[in-house]
Formats: structure tokens, sequence, C-alpha cells
């Protein structure tokens, strides 16, 4: 097993970590570099998987095209502030995979209640805090409804330098306990989102275990101006997103305005699953008899929530009358279109699932009609 890289990029890259470079003269046909590793007996370290999860997380390879929202960051983020990325690919003699950061939009949480909910990236936010003349601190982060803590390896923010990890998951966690004195366990929170912390300056040096930078002037300011003003900014998001959930008026209002959402959708194509038809109708059934539950509770009904489900209630029954898409196809063709929706399922984000679903179902119905996308 071996890695390749193009070799012009390791060698920027090998300079930039403060490596030494040995150059000499070879044929131009040949691009290797040879790496002798003494007293390594983790059988572990030899994994695919492991090797290539690790470097994805580690090292600066392309994030994957699968992730909605590469095009996003790479026009806001990577290619304004010229973040490199290089072409690392792992040989083997029956394999040749190129490694990307596999990020996602659809991810499980942790513990709790919301041990095997799922857990939908909405968006993502982009941020580029200058630090004098001299330095940047860029980031990312993750938008969602904030539930609880994602179950996943890419789980968390990490700090990168030149596009290379500095220390692990937990690096942002210890310095919050250090910086956050007043709420040190809200570390936590940084697990409830994806993204990184780009530190765009040459006036940071990381250590040498490469787990933190030193500790120099341009270092402690980059983490009072850029890093503390980002984790008060989690703390809030993450506290007034709970409040919003456990507040009973607000969750069935937004309950009710994700069905009007989710119903809206249905109906502006010509059909619908008779399986997703039921199983809407029956969600709606139930947030009704919730914002029903609420409204008594309270001495006076509160005249939003009452809005909403009158909404919901006409868009519920648009839904009820959409025609059913297998309707004149014999079983074989259902089973057919049945495994291509569940296959898109797999690969889709469930926005562009229900686009293309759609689009499928609309041309099941009414194959002379025009698609627009």
């Amino acid at each position: 097993m071996y890695i390749t890289w193009r070799m012009q990029s390791f060698l920027f890259w090998l300079r930039l970590s403060r490596l030494r470079v040995d150059e000499g003269k070879e044929d131009s046909n040949n691009h290797y570099f040879d790496v002798v590793m003494t007293g390594v007996d983790n059988e572990g370290f030899f994994n695919l998987d492991s090797l290539m999860n690790y470097i994805g997380i580690v090292g600066p390879v392309p994030m994957s095209e699968k992730f909605v929202y590469s095009q996003n960051l790479h026009s806001e983020l990577f290619n304004a502030y010229h973040i490199n990325e290089f072409q690392i690919v792992l040989n083997g003699n029956s394999f040749q995979r190129q490694i990307y950061r596999e990020f996602r939009t659809v991810y499980g949480m942790k513990r709790g209640k919301a041990q095997g909910s799922i857990y939908d990236i909405d968006g993502v936010l982009v941020n580029v805090v200058s630090i004098g003349d001299h330095s940047k601190v860029a980031y990312w982060l993750s938008e969602s409804d904030l539930r609880g803590q994602i179950c996943d390896q890419y789980a968390g923010l990490r700090l990168r330098h030149h596009n290379i990890a500095i220390g692990d998951v937990d690096t942002l966690e210890t310095l919050w306990k250090q910086i956050m004195l007043t709420n040190p366990s809200d570390s936590r929170f940084l697990k409830y989102f994806i993204g990184d912390i780009h530190i765009i300056s040459n006036n940071v040096v990381p250590n040498a275990r490469r787990d933190m930078f030193e500790d120099n002037q341009c270092w402690r300011e980059i983490v009072e101006i850029a890093i503390k003003p980002l984790f008060e900014d989690i703390t809030r998001k993450v506290r007034t997103a709970s409040k919003e959930h456990e507040d009973p008026e607000k969750k069935i209002e937004k309950e009710v305005r994700a069905l009007i959402g989710q119903g809206s959708g249905f109906s502006s194509h010509s059909a619908v699953l008779p399986d997703d038809k039921r199983d809407y109708l029956k969600q709606v059934e139930k947030a009704k008899a919730k914002a029903k539950a609420v409204q008594d509770e309270r001495e006076f009904p509160n005249p939003r929530i009452q809005i909403v489900v009158d909404d919901l209630d006409k868009v519920a029954s648009t839904v009820a009358e959409i025609k059913d898409p297998y309707i004149g196809l014999d079983r074989k063709l259902r089973k057919v279109v049945d495994r291509i929706l569940k296959a898109l399922g797999g690969v889709l984000d469930s926005d562009n699932y229900e686009l293309a679903k759609g689009v499928i179902l609309d041309e099941l119905t009414n194959p002379n009609a025009k698609v627009d996308l």
C-alpha cells in the first residue's frame, strides 16, 4: 500500500509544515517518495477504511461533492481565501482511491431521547474575521435545528492551518474549557455542529506535537478576537434552540408550519405515493391533536396557532385529493419505481430526494408534460 500525491503540491505542503525537504535529480517520468516506518505494529494502521478516514479528516484533501454545500464553501471560503486542497490517492495491489473529506447533510444524533434520530444539515454559515492586517480566521459551521450532538467522526469543529488539522476534535473542547471559564461544560455544544476554523496566518506556529499553536501574541489575539466570540455565539444558538424546543407553543407552531411546507411540496406535483400520502395525513391529525391540547391549556387560545392549523387543514385537503401514480401500472413496474426511489433516497439529501421523486411521479402520471428542473 502506498500513497501518491502530486509531487509539486506535496513539496509545497511540506514547506508549509516546516519539515525538511531534500531534493535531488531524478527521471522526469518518476514521481514518488519513500516513507520508512519502524516499530509500527498496530494492525489497525493498515486498515484501508481507517487510513482513508484519518487522512480525510486530517489532510488537506478536497471536500466530497456529495456534500451539497461544498460548492458554496469553495466559492465563499476556499477560493476567496486561497485555502488549498491537494489530491491524495491511496493505492494498493487491487485498488486506487482518491481521498475526500466525506461530510454529509444527514447524521444520527448521539444520546438520550435523540438517540437514532435524524439530524438534517439545513445550510452552512461562513464568516471571516480579520486580526489586524496580518492574519484572518475563516470558519464555516453547519446550520440545523440543534436538537442534540451529532453522532459521527466528523462531528464538532476542528482547527486547521494551511488546511491541515491541528490536534483532533477534542482540541477546541479543551480550548473552550480554558477560555470560557463561566460555562466550561458548554464545550459539548461544539458537537452540535460540523465545520472548520481555518487560521490564515504566517505569524502562528503549530507546536511540536501539532495539537495546538505555540503561545504567542498573534495566537492570543486570534483567540480573543475570533475564537472566543464564536464560542459565545455557539452558546447563544444552542441555548436559544433549546428554549424553542421546550416551549410547547413554539414547538407545535414549528411542527405545523413544517407540515404545511411538506404538503405544499406534494401539491406542486400531479401525484403522490399512497404510503407518503397516508403517512402525511396521519402526521397532520397528530399535529392537530397536539395543537388542540396546547390551546386547551391556555385561558385564551393563541390566534397564531389557530391560523396555522387552519392553513394546514387547507393544504391537507388538497393533498388528500392528489391521485395515486400507480393506478394503471402493473406490479412489476411498481417494484421498479420503488427500487429507483429507494436508491435515490440513499444518496440524496431530503430536499433533492423529494424534488427527484416528484419529477418521477409527474412523469408516470403525465408522461407528455414538460418538466422543469
